[in-house]
């Protein structure tokens, strides 16, 4: 299907992503399992310098960080296969249990910290050797976040949920190291233990709110939960791409599968209109879809007959069928192209 789309006017070219991207996704994966690494090892350096309760607390936040790293990997690249007769609609749901599991493992270790810092706060003790401790404290906090920014502004381009959720692990591990190294430097210049302590349980409050966050977004994904914003954009494809007798699209479904996304899409025709017509009506469309949203888009078009009822708001100039004049059309936003449509003039039979 290689058509151009009929009109001289550009397709909107925001958001469209290479083929390359699962290559340029499986990259960023593997440099996220080498940063959760190297950031692990020097965290557990900074607590044996240190003997902190909060620097522990961070290291062992971190174990989850390649834990879940590790396992971000091996979503990215099954994501990438192509499909086959048993995974007809591809590999890439993969990443989404991926960022789930992510978001389970976050609450697990905040827990785990709550566990470890709640004694300590009770009976606190004098962390060691705070100089160094600090400094290299500050210097993992600005890495990890440099890191965590990198990684979710390319799951974001690249449309990798595995990808987001993993910066948005690291951006808040680097918010608890910062936070870390706030509480270190309370105890450093006012001699308060009992900070170090509770600098791991507020750590631990924050990494549950992220988890529960990540978590939420994942099992939105998996319920296929609507994204307004999308809709929006296939409503700004279709209104880009139109033509005289393009009528009511709705029904319009979407499942984001990974880096793929299947579209549904239900649209009303002229009814004298051939069945070679309709059908470069769909291939329009999908080549316009593939332009904004990449080579791994996939429509499903459901074209339909007009009826009187579509009249009013058809704006083909010759119509010989024409029933009433025409009145004027909607924008085909989100909240136009995702409701339902009713244009039988019976209904099936339910025998």
């Amino acid at each position: 299907m290689s058509l151009p789309p009929a009109k001289d006017a550009a397709v909107p070219t925001t958001g469209i992503v290479h083929l390359t991207r699962p290559l340029t996704a499986l990259r960023w994966a593997v440099a996220a399992l080498v940063i959760s690494t190297l950031i692990t090892a020097a965290k557990f350096a900074a607590w044996v310098i240190t003997d902190s309760t909060a620097v522990f607390s961070d290291a062992l936040e971190s174990i989850i960080n390649v834990v879940t790293a590790s396992f971000a990997l091996f979503s990215v690249w099954l994501a990438t296969l192509p499909r086959d007769e048993t995974h007809p609609y591809g590999h890439g749901r993969i990443e989404y249990f991926s960022a789930g599991l992510e978001g389970a493992f976050i609450c697990l270790a905040s827990v785990t910290i709550m566990a470890v810092a709640l004694p300590e706060l009770f009976q606190p003790r004098a962390p060691e050797r705070l100089d160094a401790g600090l400094l290299l404290t500050v210097l993992i906090g600005v890495v990890t976040m440099v890191s965590g920014q990198l990684l979710q502004r390319a799951g974001r381009r690249l449309e990798s949920p595995t990808l987001e959720a993993d910066g948005a692990h690291l951006t808040s591990d680097a918010l608890t190291t910062l936070g870390v190294f706030a509480g270190l430097l309370l105890v450093r210049f006012t001699g308060w233990n009992w900070v170090d302590p509770a600098t791991g349980l507020l750590m631990a409050l924050w990494l549950l709110t992220t988890g529960v966050s990540i978590l939420r977004r994942a099992v939105g994904a998996l319920m296929d939960e609507a994204v307004p914003d999308l809709l929006d954009a296939i409503g700004e494809v279709l209104e880009t791409t139109r033509e005289p007798g393009w009528n009511a699209p709705h029904h319009v479904k979407v499942h984001r599968l990974g880096q793929r996304i299947h579209i549904d899409l239900h649209l009303v025709l002229p009814r004298f209109w051939t069945l070679e017509q309709s059908h470069e009506v769909s291939e329009r469309i999908e080549y316009a879809c593939e332009e904004r949203f990449g080579g791994e888009t996939e429509l499903m078009s459901h074209l339909e007959p007009c009826t009187d009822r579509a009249c009013s708001s058809c704006d083909l100039d010759e119509c010989p069928i024409r029933a009433v004049p025409f009145e004027g059309r909607e924008r085909w936003t989100h909240d136009v192209i995702r409701r339902p449509y009713r244009h039988r003039k019976t209904e099936p039979d339910a025998h």
